[in-house]
Protein backbone atom coordinates (compact mmCIF):
# COMPACT_ATOMS: atom_id res chain seq x y z
CA UNK A 1 0.00 0.00 0.00
CA UNK A 2 1.40 3.39 -1.00
CA UNK A 3 1.32 6.01 1.76
CA UNK A 4 -0.48 9.33 1.14
CA UNK A 5 2.89 11.12 1.32
CA UNK A 6 4.44 8.91 -1.38
CA UNK A 7 1.30 9.20 -3.52
CA UNK A 8 1.60 12.99 -3.32
CA UNK A 9 5.26 12.81 -4.36
CA UNK A 10 4.51 10.55 -7.33
CA UNK A 11 1.69 12.78 -8.57
CA UNK A 12 4.03 15.78 -8.63
CA UNK A 13 6.72 13.83 -10.51
CA UNK A 14 4.18 12.49 -13.00
CA UNK A 15 2.58 15.91 -13.47
CA UNK A 16 5.93 17.53 -14.11
CA UNK A 17 6.85 14.94 -16.72
CA UNK A 18 3.51 15.45 -18.50
CA UNK A 19 3.59 19.25 -18.30
CA UNK A 20 0.49 19.41 -16.06
CA UNK A 21 1.78 21.59 -13.28
CA UNK A 22 -1.03 23.50 -11.56
CA UNK A 23 -4.60 22.50 -10.85
CA UNK A 24 -6.79 24.33 -8.36
CA UNK A 25 -10.46 25.30 -8.55
CA UNK A 26 -9.67 28.29 -10.75
CA UNK A 27 -11.68 31.46 -11.34
CA UNK A 28 -13.47 32.23 -14.62
CA UNK A 29 -15.18 35.61 -14.72
CA UNK A 30 -18.37 36.14 -16.68
CA UNK A 31 -16.55 38.62 -18.95
CA UNK A 32 -14.03 35.94 -19.97
CA UNK A 33 -16.53 33.31 -21.12
CA UNK A 34 -16.29 32.32 -24.80
CA UNK A 35 -18.43 30.51 -27.34
CA UNK A 36 -15.80 27.91 -28.17
CA UNK A 37 -14.30 24.85 -26.49
CA UNK A 38 -11.76 25.72 -23.84
CA UNK A 39 -8.22 24.36 -23.95
CA UNK A 40 -5.86 23.24 -21.19
CA UNK A 41 -4.12 26.63 -21.41
CA UNK A 42 -7.41 28.33 -20.55
CA UNK A 43 -7.83 26.23 -17.42
CA UNK A 44 -4.23 26.97 -16.40
CA UNK A 45 -4.98 30.69 -16.81
CA UNK A 46 -8.01 30.40 -14.52
CA UNK A 47 -5.91 28.59 -11.91
CA UNK A 48 -3.17 31.24 -12.04
CA UNK A 49 -5.78 34.00 -11.81
CA UNK A 50 -6.59 32.81 -8.28
CA UNK A 51 -3.13 34.04 -7.27
CA UNK A 52 -3.53 37.37 -9.06
CA UNK A 53 -6.97 38.09 -7.63
CA UNK A 54 -6.17 36.90 -4.10
CA UNK A 55 -3.03 39.02 -3.99
CA UNK A 56 -4.92 42.08 -5.26
CA UNK A 57 -7.63 41.53 -2.64
CA UNK A 58 -5.01 41.14 0.10
CA UNK A 59 -3.27 44.39 -0.84
CA UNK A 60 -6.62 46.22 -1.00
CA UNK A 61 -7.49 44.88 2.47
CA UNK A 62 -4.08 45.67 3.95
CA UNK A 63 -4.65 49.24 5.04
CA UNK A 64 -1.94 50.53 2.74
CA UNK A 65 0.79 48.36 4.30
CA UNK A 66 3.00 46.50 1.83
CA UNK A 67 4.45 43.18 3.05
CA UNK A 68 8.20 42.50 2.76
CA UNK A 69 8.42 38.83 3.71
CA UNK A 70 5.70 36.46 2.47
CA UNK A 71 5.21 32.71 2.97
CA UNK A 72 3.00 30.52 0.80
CA UNK A 73 1.81 27.31 2.46
CA UNK A 74 1.15 24.57 -0.09
CA UNK A 75 3.17 26.15 -2.90
CA UNK A 76 3.30 22.99 -5.02
CA UNK A 77 5.74 23.44 -7.90
CA UNK A 78 5.90 27.19 -7.34
CA UNK A 79 3.97 28.34 -10.41
CA UNK A 80 1.95 30.98 -8.56
CA UNK A 81 4.80 31.79 -6.18
CA UNK A 82 7.24 32.65 -8.97
CA UNK A 83 4.57 34.69 -10.74
CA UNK A 84 3.99 36.84 -7.66
CA UNK A 85 7.74 37.16 -7.01
CA UNK A 86 8.38 38.45 -10.54
CA UNK A 87 5.54 40.94 -10.26
CA UNK A 88 6.72 42.19 -6.84
CA UNK A 89 10.54 42.36 -6.93
CA UNK A 90 10.78 44.21 -3.62
CA UNK A 91 9.15 41.37 -1.67
CA UNK A 92 10.79 38.13 -0.51
CA UNK A 93 8.52 35.16 -1.27
CA UNK A 94 9.15 31.76 0.32
CA UNK A 95 7.12 28.62 -0.40
CA UNK A 96 6.47 25.57 1.74
CA UNK A 97 5.16 22.21 0.56
CA UNK A 98 4.80 18.68 1.89
CA UNK A 99 6.24 17.23 -1.33
CA UNK A 100 10.02 17.17 -1.64
CA UNK A 101 9.67 16.69 -5.41
CA UNK A 102 7.42 19.75 -5.71
CA UNK A 103 9.98 21.82 -3.79
CA UNK A 104 12.78 20.69 -6.10
CA UNK A 105 10.73 21.58 -9.18
CA UNK A 106 9.82 24.94 -7.62
CA UNK A 107 13.48 25.73 -6.97
CA UNK A 108 14.32 24.81 -10.57
CA UNK A 109 11.78 27.47 -11.59
CA UNK A 110 13.52 30.06 -9.43
CA UNK A 111 11.32 29.88 -6.33
CA UNK A 112 12.64 29.73 -2.77
CA UNK A 113 10.75 26.58 -1.72
CA UNK A 114 11.21 24.66 1.54
CA UNK A 115 9.99 21.21 2.50
CA UNK A 116 7.77 21.03 5.58
CA UNK A 117 4.32 20.80 7.14
CA UNK A 118 1.95 23.58 8.08
CA UNK A 119 1.49 21.94 11.49
CA UNK A 120 5.19 22.52 12.29
CA UNK A 121 6.55 25.39 10.24
CA UNK A 122 10.37 25.38 9.92
CA UNK A 123 10.69 29.12 10.53
CA UNK A 124 11.44 31.46 13.42
CA UNK A 125 8.64 33.22 15.25
CA UNK A 126 7.48 36.53 13.74
CA UNK A 127 9.42 35.89 10.53
CA UNK A 128 6.75 36.96 8.03
CA UNK A 129 4.57 39.95 7.26
CA UNK A 130 2.07 37.77 5.36
CA UNK A 131 1.20 34.11 4.95
CA UNK A 132 -1.04 32.97 2.13
CA UNK A 133 -2.60 29.66 1.26
CA UNK A 134 -4.72 28.51 -1.66
CA UNK A 135 -7.03 25.58 -0.92
CA UNK A 136 -4.57 24.23 1.63
CA UNK A 137 -5.86 25.27 5.04
CA UNK A 138 -9.52 25.26 6.07
CA UNK A 139 -10.45 22.38 3.73
CA UNK A 140 -8.72 19.92 6.05
CA UNK A 141 -10.07 18.66 9.35
CA UNK A 142 -8.75 20.29 12.53
CA UNK A 143 -6.82 23.23 11.03
CA UNK A 144 -6.24 24.68 14.50
CA UNK A 145 -2.66 23.41 14.79
CA UNK A 146 -1.72 24.97 11.45
CA UNK A 147 -3.44 28.23 12.40
CA UNK A 148 -1.49 28.39 15.65
CA UNK A 149 1.77 27.85 13.74
CA UNK A 150 0.82 30.53 11.21
CA UNK A 151 0.17 32.98 14.04
CA UNK A 152 3.56 32.11 15.54
CA UNK A 153 5.50 32.94 12.36
CA UNK A 154 3.46 36.09 11.61
CA UNK A 155 4.49 39.45 12.98
CA UNK A 156 1.83 41.18 15.05
CA UNK A 157 -0.34 43.02 12.57
CA UNK A 158 0.68 40.60 9.81
CA UNK A 159 -1.88 39.01 7.52
CA UNK A 160 -3.04 35.50 6.72
CA UNK A 161 -4.52 35.48 3.21
CA UNK A 162 -6.56 32.45 2.21
CA UNK A 163 -8.58 31.16 -0.75
CA UNK A 164 -10.74 28.19 0.22
CA UNK A 165 -13.92 26.29 -0.56
CA UNK A 166 -16.43 24.85 1.88
CA UNK A 167 -19.95 23.46 2.11
CA UNK A 168 -22.69 25.60 3.61
CA UNK A 169 -24.07 29.12 3.62
CA UNK A 170 -21.46 31.86 3.48
CA UNK A 171 -22.54 33.33 6.83
CA UNK A 172 -22.10 29.93 8.50
CA UNK A 173 -18.66 29.52 6.91
CA UNK A 174 -17.70 33.02 8.09
CA UNK A 175 -18.76 32.19 11.64
CA UNK A 176 -16.81 28.92 11.60
CA UNK A 177 -13.52 30.29 10.28
CA UNK A 178 -13.77 33.38 12.51
CA UNK A 179 -14.02 31.19 15.61
CA UNK A 180 -11.20 28.84 14.55
CA UNK A 181 -8.88 31.70 13.67
CA UNK A 182 -9.67 33.70 16.81
CA UNK A 183 -8.59 30.76 18.97
CA UNK A 184 -5.11 31.13 17.46
CA UNK A 185 -4.89 34.91 17.71
CA UNK A 186 -6.06 35.74 14.19
CA UNK A 187 -8.89 38.22 13.54
CA UNK A 188 -10.98 38.10 10.36
CA UNK A 189 -10.76 41.50 8.66
CA UNK A 190 -12.20 40.73 5.23
CA UNK A 191 -14.05 38.06 3.28
CA UNK A 192 -15.39 38.03 -0.27
CA UNK A 193 -17.51 35.45 -2.09
CA UNK A 194 -15.95 34.11 -5.32
CA UNK A 195 -18.37 31.23 -5.82
CA UNK A 196 -19.84 32.33 -9.16
CA UNK A 197 -16.43 32.53 -10.86
CA UNK A 198 -15.29 29.27 -9.25
CA UNK A 199 -18.45 27.48 -10.42
CA UNK A 200 -17.91 28.71 -13.99
CA UNK A 201 -14.35 27.39 -13.86
CA UNK A 202 -15.51 23.98 -12.64
CA UNK A 203 -18.39 23.62 -15.11
CA UNK A 204 -16.80 25.16 -18.23
CA UNK A 205 -13.45 23.54 -17.53
CA UNK A 206 -14.85 20.07 -16.80
CA UNK A 207 -13.97 18.62 -20.24
CA UNK A 208 -10.33 19.64 -19.84
CA UNK A 209 -10.23 18.34 -16.26
CA UNK A 210 -11.64 15.08 -17.55
CA UNK A 211 -8.88 14.86 -20.18
CA UNK A 212 -6.36 15.49 -17.40
CA UNK A 213 -7.99 12.71 -15.38
CA UNK A 214 -7.75 10.26 -18.28
CA UNK A 215 -3.98 10.81 -18.37
CA UNK A 216 -3.56 10.11 -14.66
CA UNK A 217 -2.01 6.69 -13.90
CA UNK A 218 -4.77 4.16 -13.21
CA UNK A 219 -3.70 3.68 -9.59
CA UNK A 220 -4.56 7.32 -8.78
CA UNK A 221 -7.52 7.76 -11.10
CA UNK A 222 -10.44 6.91 -8.79
CA UNK A 223 -9.23 9.29 -6.06
CA UNK A 224 -8.72 12.11 -8.55
CA UNK A 225 -12.27 12.05 -9.92
CA UNK A 226 -13.58 13.68 -6.76
CA UNK A 227 -10.60 16.00 -6.39
CA UNK A 228 -11.07 17.32 -9.93
CA UNK A 229 -14.84 17.80 -9.46
CA UNK A 230 -15.74 15.73 -12.50
CA UNK A 231 -19.32 15.08 -13.61
CA UNK A 232 -20.95 12.36 -11.56
CA UNK A 233 -18.98 13.14 -8.41
CA UNK A 234 -20.50 14.54 -5.24
CA UNK A 235 -18.19 17.55 -5.39
CA UNK A 236 -19.36 18.47 -8.91
CA UNK A 237 -22.98 18.27 -7.80
CA UNK A 238 -22.34 20.55 -4.83
CA UNK A 239 -20.86 23.16 -7.14
CA UNK A 240 -23.91 22.94 -9.40
CA UNK A 241 -26.53 23.10 -6.64
CA UNK A 242 -24.85 26.02 -4.86
CA UNK A 243 -24.10 24.24 -1.60
CA UNK A 244 -20.33 24.62 -2.08
CA UNK A 245 -18.86 28.09 -1.71
CA UNK A 246 -15.50 29.58 -2.71
CA UNK A 247 -14.15 32.60 -0.88
CA UNK A 248 -11.17 34.82 -0.13
CA UNK A 249 -10.48 35.66 3.51
CA UNK A 250 -7.93 37.92 5.18
CA UNK A 251 -6.99 37.64 8.86
CA UNK A 252 -4.84 39.91 11.02
CA UNK A 253 -2.42 38.63 13.66
CA UNK A 254 -3.41 40.27 16.96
Amino acid sequence: MISPELRYELIHVWGRLRGLRIVNVGLLSKTETRNRPYQWADLQHWCISVYDQLWAYAIASGGGVSPLDVLEIGCGQGIGLTRLARANPGIRFIGLDLSRAACIFARLSGADARHGRSQKLPFDSEAFDSVFSIESLFIFENPETALAEIRRVLKTGGRLISAEFALGALDDIRHDITAKAAASGLRLVGMVDQTADARRSIVDGEPQRDLFHRKVPSYFRARFRETLSLKGTRRYETWLNGSRRYYFAVFEAV
